[in-house]
């Protein structure tokens, strides 16, 4: 139990750090070389020079998840991840994992370090509609993902990474965006389109290998820490 404990608190402390990079580089522009930067004027407020206002739009491809049938869950099967497998605040949820026999297409295919986005949240509090979560390597090579998430990727002609998007939909001005586009009356909803219609501010491409330097080998040490467990 101690032995779980102190890795579940190395976890806690490792996923802690990689976001307290994100927020000074990426939200208070405080990175390597920050002492010469020269901010200007943008529609989303001051920015750094040579940093780029765009929208999710143009970085990343949302694709929504399979329509199951209940008929279809079993104890053992395929993984399929779910509105359940995912944190609220964002984060992966390791006890909503579902199993499936049934049928999908290749589509619905989720690889481990795929983000998912939760798209669907009964009331309007906001605590788990547009939040993401990175996929674990612990459930295998392959699994398929519900329509009450999308599965999350940058497109190919982007640079961001994954590890910048997850952060990066975790942010306050993002998430303020993705709030607005969610509506619904019991049930709130979040269409593809509201997830990629939010404008951010795009580092060059040099500051995003630098943080994924840095992010890459602590996931790693994350999902030994995990696997351990």
């Amino acid at each position: 139990d101690d032995f779980i404990e102190n890795n579940t608190q190395r976890i806690r402390i490792l996923e802690e750090m990689v976001q307290f990079i994100y927020r000074e580089w990426f939200v208070n522009y405080r990175f390597p070389g920050h002492e010469c930067i020269r901010l200007v004027k943008s529609e989303l407020g001051l920015v750094p020079e040579g940093w780029v206002v765009c929208s999710l739009h143009d970085d990343i491809e949302p694709i929504k998840g399979l329509s199951y049938k209940g008929a279809g869950l079993s104890d053992s099967g395929i993984p399929l991840h779910n509105l359940n497998s995912v944190l609220e605040g964002g984060g992966y949820k390791f006890t909503g994992l579902k199993y499936y026999t049934g049928d999908f297409q290749e589509k619905h295919k989720l690889l481990p370090g795929d983000i998912i986005v939760t798209n669907t949240e009964q009331g309007h509090e906001y605590r788990l509609i547009g939040f993401p979560a990175i996929v674990p390597k612990c459930f295998g090579t392959v699994g398929i993902f519900s329509h009450h998430i999308f599965r999350v990727r940058p497109l190919p002609s982007s640079y961001v990474s994954r590890f910048f998007v997850y952060y990066l939909l975790m942010t306050e001005n993002v998430r303020n965006q993705i709030i607005s586009y969610a509506n619904g009356t019991t049930i709130n909803m979040l269409s593809i389109e509201g997830l990629k219609s939010p404008k951010f501010v795009k580092p060059p491409k040099n500051l995003i290998e630098s943080f994924d330097c840095i992010a890459s080998p602590i996931f790693d040490l994350i999902e030994s820490y995990r696997e351990r467990n």
